[in-house]
């Protein structure tokens, strides 16, 4: 299978550790799959959400594409995610056991499908994330010694 990643949620892997990830299509309008194309979008500050056994993409922005002709577009409009429901009760029993949260980590083309990899995952505390900073830090200096000697 060819996968072509479209954007990653650059932030994501820093606020979170995660548990589980689920494989989702998403509902888009024909000029979002033009602005896609382009790699225009942004999912830094967007979550999941689930309403009446369905999940939804919030704030995701996708640019407007350069001719669309819609005056009323919302470059950050709910998007539908497409998720079989044993997947989105197994998805939400994890979360209200766990406090987790949903998030979109990146999205991708599979078979000429737009796809959105969300990911199950608890949030770092900052003690965390400055570990992670520091051993970064320890790593990249240890393979610098190993160079010069």
């Amino acid at each position: 299978m060819a996968f072509k990643i479209i954007t990653k949620n650059k932030n994501a892997n820093y606020r979170y550790t995660f548990i589980d990830n689920y494989e989702a299509g998403i509902v888009l309008s024909g000029s979002e799959v033009k602005s896609l194309r382009k790699n225009e979008i942004d999912l830094r500050d967007s979550y999941v959400v689930f309403r009446n056994e369905e999940a939804f993409l919030i704030n995701a922005k996708i640019n407007k594409y350069k001719f669309n002709t819609d005056p009323n577009y919302n470059d950050s409009a709910t998007r539908k995610l497409l998720l079989n429901k044993k997947e989105i009760f197994r998805i939400i029993r994890k979360k209200n056991e766990k406090k987790l949260q949903v998030i979109p980590v990146k999205m991708y083309w599979k078979n000429n499908k737009i796809k959105v990899d969300v990911g199950l995952g608890k949030p770092k505390t900052l003690h965390d994330r400055k570990r992670e900073i520091q051993k970064r830090d320890l790593d990249r200096e240890m393979n610098r010694n190993l160079k010069f000697k």
